[in-house]
């Protein structure tokens, strides 16, 4: 029987080490109707631990809504909510999807989903573009995204929140708590190179804990960002503030 891997603190992240029952676009659909008024088409999109859908109103893409996985902690997705409204409000070039509120003008509302899960419910703007992953860019293009990181931690600096300093698996800060996974890589070239790279960040401890700190989106990635080669802009949105942190 194979071993299972050992589960160090930063991997206690609520939805990501806990599985749920999926909701589907029929009672996605009429969650929507119910706390936002809108009657749309549905599709579900590719997610990491929450139920998001596609709603398409009148033929055009319209909204995102989330139905959070019900494992995860409240502060998490306030966190996420209230960073978001901040950076629209600091910096409104700054291409990230608007928190729509509820009828209730909540911008996160608590269900019951039919499988009685406790849950969240937010919806955000629809914004146009595809992936980065998805095409090349020119030298431009590559420029005209690094203008963008630039505003947004201009946007995010200052900014604090009590749940800002939650330690996750992909912050380098906590790096050297996922050594104990290098026993379960079998590959003796990648577990060298593994463990040439996590010796190296072990003696880098020391100046990293001396370096200033701030709130960053902290996956500002190509699979984050959108973008359009028709638009002057041409980033056109930066999407998933799950794991910003401090």
């Amino acid at each position: 029987m194979s071993q299972e891997p050992p589960t160090p603190s930063v991997f206690d992240g609520g939805g990501l080490s806990a599985s749920h029952v999926a909701m589907h676009e029929p009672e996605a659909a009429q969650v929507l109707a119910e706390l936002y008024g809108i009657t749309g088409e549905l599709s579900r999109l590719d997610a990491e631990k929450d139920d998001s859908f596609r709603v398409v109103v009148d033929g055009r893409n319209h909204s995102v809504l989330k139905v959070s996985n019900p494992h995860d902690p409240a502060d998490e997705l306030d966190f996420q909510l209230e960073l978001l409204t901040r950076v629209a409000q600091v910096d409104p070039t700054i291409p990230v999807p608007a928190v729509i509120p509820s009828r209730e003008g909540a911008l996160a509302t608590y269900i019951d989903d039919a499988a009685g899960q406790h849950r969240r419910v937010w919806l955000i703007e629809f914004l146009p573009g595809a992936t980065l992953d998805t095409f090349r860019t020119t030298p431009q293009q590559r420029e005209q995204v690094g203008e963008v990181l630039a505003k947004l931690r201009h946007a995010t600096a200052g900014y604090s929140h009590p749940f800002d300093s939650r330690a996750i698996a992909w912050d380098v800060q906590h790096i050297m708590a996922l050594e104990p996974l290098l026993e379960f890589v079998e590959n003796a070239q990648h577990h060298a190179a593994l463990a040439q790279g996590l010796a190296r960040l072990g003696d880098l401890q020391p100046r990293i804990r001396a370096l200033r700190t701030q709130v960053l989106h902290n996956d500002f990635s190509k699979s984050n960002l959108l973008g359009d080669h028709n638009d002057p802009a041409f980033l056109t949105g930066v999407i998933d503030f799950g794991d910003a942190v401090l």
